[in-house]
């Protein structure tokens, strides 16, 4: 156990962090050494490849990557064998996920001294303000805090951005305290609020205690309502009635088309203001999930290649302003790319973009009215589009889990406005089977356009994820056709409406499916419950009432006690949860025995187990994503 004196600052890392940013820095020594080398070549130096698009690696392909690094600096410069002797043990440690932290930290310390031999004029072997401190588990870093004349203003900048975040955090208080009370804001509360607004305005964040969206099939609600509205419309409705958030994300984004029809000259939905996105979350706070909808990529000279990079820096920095206040999803329009071209945009984004992956939500939005070339497969016939609008949502999953997303949604907006319901453009059987596919392959689902009250009970029987609804709530002008004000009573409805649903024969089979579906991805569903799973399915799909109570009857009420799981609270930390999950399961015969041994399974329980225990996220996340 590592002790912090009362008057120092620390930090604590875990394993896994811990062992990323010295991987990290085994990167950046490696390219340093290399471009002195290339420098020593003539007198000037130019610089032979552009900054690449940042790629989220995991740690075992960050080890590869420095392995790959060492190997080729090496076959180019001989001479600098030595640098190869000293990090093979470094990278040995460093690959060896079990090795301690006091392990790690000396690796830390022998990296740092290969850069001070062979590149010693970027190092300072001076004392500093840091210590590194390490146990078993655990690295942490002290600061002594005691201030000298040159950090006076640091101190004071530092000291006004915490009184900035004790603010913002009493108005999030007092702005759920109000919409619990029913009450209105007194003088004093509103000169308060508007103070935290003006706090949005200079780049104050949100305090980060957010609602993510959590797992489908193990949350309380199955089917999120999505509530639109540009901002406005939720700050004067939506966030004052505790009974208009129950199983709601409150969706910011742009809903009018300003008179224009075609979606090609203007998108259905669009980025909304992100101070009105934030403002939203403020009133929010942790009562439920804020999300916001970002767009369709921008593409300027009609060359993909040439504009990938600013298009996926510019949709990153769009939702790292919006995760950054809390916001539990961002939806990305996937148009005007072929598939192999949306993959490596998406690719790119979820490389970039600021976020916690696990509670932050990257969701792939298809219009199924819109073709796309598929050209992920070899063989595939490049010159025709996918039309077919069930075979574009399959498209959708396939782009989705190759580019890295969390989420698929499907979105039926044409050129008329409303447009029809998307509830009525595929049959019951193909969203449900769009939905099961879906949720097997790990991602949350969403649908979206001309939805209204009616259409509830269809989509809740589906077993989707979130639904999309703005436009029917709204008052509408019937000749422009802009909207209006955000109707009370017709949130009510909706929300009546879908809860009634829930607890219907087909609206808790659909539920129970999404939790089968997902313990199969998670490899935790017993290897005898695999054919009930897909049974249940098929009677869904087919709306089979007698098969699906039977299957209700015989998993909920004690003959399949593995499926009855607790659902965790909504501030576990999804990646805690799975890991629970993994190791409560861990005893039975489940999938994961089946594609990956009985032996190995139990291994990866049991470092699952180790790591939920330390909350080593890092290490979580190699082991289970």
């Amino acid at each position: 156990m590592v002790n912090h004196p009362p008057d120092h600052l620390h930090r604590s890392l875990t394993r896994g962090e811990f062992r990323r940013l010295v991987l990290e820095e085994a990167v950046d020594f490696l390219r340093d050494l290399r471009l002195r080398e290339e420098a020593k070549q003539g007198d000037e130096f130019v610089k032979r490849e552009p900054s690449p698009l940042l790629r989220r690696l995991t740690t075992a392909q960050r080890v590869a990557q420095v392995r790959d690094l060492l190997k080729h600096l090496v076959e180019d410069y001989p001479h600098l064998a030595p640098v190869q002797e000293t990090l093979a043990p470094i990278i040995a440690v460093l690959a060896d996920s079990d090795r301690s932290a006091l392990l790690l930290v000396d690796a830390m310390n022998d990296l740092m001294a290969s850069r001070a031999r062979h590149l010693p004029d970027q190092v300072n072997t001076g004392a500093d303000a840091f210590r590194i401190l390490a146990d078993a588990e655990r690295v942490v870093i002290q600061c002594d805090p005691r201030p000298s004349q040159g950090d006076a203003a640091l101190r004071a900048a530092l000291d006004e951005q915490a009184a900035d975040q004790r603010m913002m955090a009493a108005v999030t208080h007092a702005c759920d305290r109000l919409r619990a009370r029913t009450l209105h804001p007194t003088s004093d509360e509103v000169t308060a609020i508007r103070t935290a607004y003006a706090l949005i305005e200079k780049g104050v964040p949100v305090p980060s205690a957010y609602q993510s969206l959590g797992t489908s099939g193990f949350r309380a609600v199955q089917t999120f309502l999505s509530i639109a509205d540009p901002g406005e419309g939720h700050l004067n409705v939506t966030v004052r009635a505790e009974e208009l958030l129950a199983g709601v994300a409150v969706h910011v984004e742009h809903i009018d088309r300003d008179k224009e029809a075609d979606k090609e000259k203007v998108e259905p939905y669009r980025l909304p203001a992100p101070i009105h996105a934030a403002r939203v979350r403020l009133w929010v706070g942790n009562r439920t999930p804020v999300t916001a909808f970002i767009g369709r990529p921008v593409f300027e000279s009609g060359t993909f290649a040439f504009d990938l990079l600013k298009t996926a820096h510019l949709h990153a920095s769009a939702c790292s302003v919006m995760f950054a206040n809390g916001i539990a999803d961002c939806k990305i329009g996937i148009e005007r790319m072929k598939a192999s071209q949306a993959v490596s945009f998406m690719n790119a984004l979820v490389g970039n973009v600021q976020r916690d992956p696990e509670r932050q939500y990257l969701s792939a939005a298809f219009n199924i009215n819109t073709p796309i070339v598929d050209d992920l497969e070899p063989g595939c016939d490049a010159t025709k589009p996918v039309e077919d609008p069930f075979e574009l949502g399959r498209l959708g999953i396939r782009i989705a889990v190759r580019g890295g997303f969390d989420k698929v949604a499907w979105d039926g907006a044409s050129n008329k406005i409303p447009s029809d319901p998307i509830i009525e453009q595929l049959s019951h059987a193909e969203f449900v089977t769009l939905i099961h596919e879906a949720h097997e392959n790990g991602l949350e689902t969403y649908i979206s356009a001309g939805l209204r009250p009616e259409h509830m009970a269809r989509c809740v029987e589906t077993g989707v994820d979130g639904v999309g609804i703005g436009t029917s709530l709204h008052y509408r002008d019937p000749v422009t056709k802009l909207m209006g004000e955000l109707k009370p009573a017709a949130i009510r409805e909706v929300l009546t409406r879908r809860d009634e649903a829930a607890g219907t024969l087909f609206g808790r089979a659909a539920k129970f499916l999404a939790r089968l579906d997902r313990m199969y991805f998670e490899g935790i569903l017993a290897k005898a419950d695999n054919p009930t799973r897909l049974e249940l399915f098929a009677a869904l799909r087919d709306r089979d009432a007698e098969t699906c109570q039977k299957i209700l009857d015989a998993m909920t009420c004690g003959a399949k006690p593995g499926t009855r799981r607790v659902t965790p609270s909504s501030a576990t930390h999804p990646l805690v949860a799975r890991a629970a999950r993994l190791v409560a399961a861990g005893d039975g015969d489940i999938m994961l025995k089946h594609t990956h041994g009985t032996h190995a399974t139990r291994e990866l329980v049991s470092a699952v187990g180790s790591a939920a225990r330390r909350h080593d996220l890092e290490r979580l996340r190699e082991l289970l994503c």
